[in-house]
C-alpha cells in the first residue's frame, strides 16, 4: 500500500483506516504504532521533512501523537504548502470528511 499521486494525506489515511479496520474485524491484531510507522513509510517523497519532524516528535518520552494526529498535522502542513490547494468542489471535500468520521466510528 502506498500513496499515490493526486491523493491527499486525509484520502490516503481514510484508505488506510478502512484496510486495518478489515483486519481487525477477520480477528488480525494491530498496534497503532505499526500503522502509524506504515503511513509515514508510504506518503509521496514531497512530506519527507514533515515525516522526519513526526518521528522526531515520536521519540520523545510521554508523546502521545496518535494516527488521527498525524493525519492533521501533516494535512496542516499540505495546505500551508499548497497555498493554490482547492477542492474539485465542496460537496467532495465534505464527503471526505465523512468517509474519515464513519471509518473513525467503526
Amino acid at each position: 500500500m502506498k500513496m499515490e499521486e493526486g491523493e491527499n494525506v486525509a484520502q490516503y489515511g481514510a484508505r488506510m483506516k478502512e484496510v486495518v479496520s478489515a483486519i481487525r474485524s477477520l480477528g488480525g491484531q494491530l498496534q497503532e504504532e505499526i500503522v502509524s510507522r506504515k503511513y509515514l513509510r508510504t506518503l509521496l517523497p514531497i512530506y519527507a521533512i514533515r515525516v522526519s519532524a513526526i518521528q522526531e516528535l515520536r521519540c520523545v518520552q510521554g508523546n502521545t501523537l496518535t494516527f488521527e494526529g498525524i493525519i492533521v498535522r501533516l494535512t496542516t502542513f499540505e495546505l500551508s504548502n499548497f497555498d493554490n490547494y482547492k477542492p474539485n468542489n465542496l460537496e467532495s471535500s465534505f464527503k471526505e470528511k465523512l468517509i474519515v468520521k464513519d471509518i473513525e466510528e467503526e
